[in-house]
């Protein structure tokens, strides 16, 4: 952040401790980021992907444009909330906890499974 702004383009990371309402305030900044045309990767960690549209929808996101950003690609959610659960429940078939470990996500993975995608403004698409 800088003056109080988000840079045009980069990673942003929010840190703070358990309770805190991160997860209110990054789906905060997704909806101001929508309404003013940036592109939106997020990791959906703690919910599914459908909860987190269903909370974007209550942010107040008209539900026909937050369809079109999810439709032309404005909008990217990763479902890792399932993808670990799904993991978890394979680790658990095994009944060998070493499992649990060894199916566990690295950030390599993590990222690849956003793909190459940057922040840009849609105004710079050409």
């Amino acid at each position: 952040m800088r003056a109080g702004s988000l840079t045009d383009k980069g990673l942003k990371a929010i840190a703070r401790s358990m309770g805190s309402s991160k997860s209110d305030l990054v789906k905060q900044l997704v909806c101001n980021m929508l309404h003013n045309e940036f592109h939106v990767l997020y990791y959906a960690v703690e919910e599914s992907a459908e909860y987190a549209k269903n909370c974007l929808l209550n942010l107040g996101i008209d539900p026909a444009k937050l369809e079109r950003y999810l439709k032309d690609g404005t909008l990217q959610i990763v479902d890792m909330f399932d993808l670990g659960v799904k993991r978890l429940e394979e680790a658990l078939s095994l009944d060998e906890t070493a499992k649990i470990i060894e199916n566990a996500f690295n950030f390599p993975e993590l990222l690849s499974l956003g793909g190459r995608f940057a922040i840009t403004t849609l105004g710079s698409k050409s």
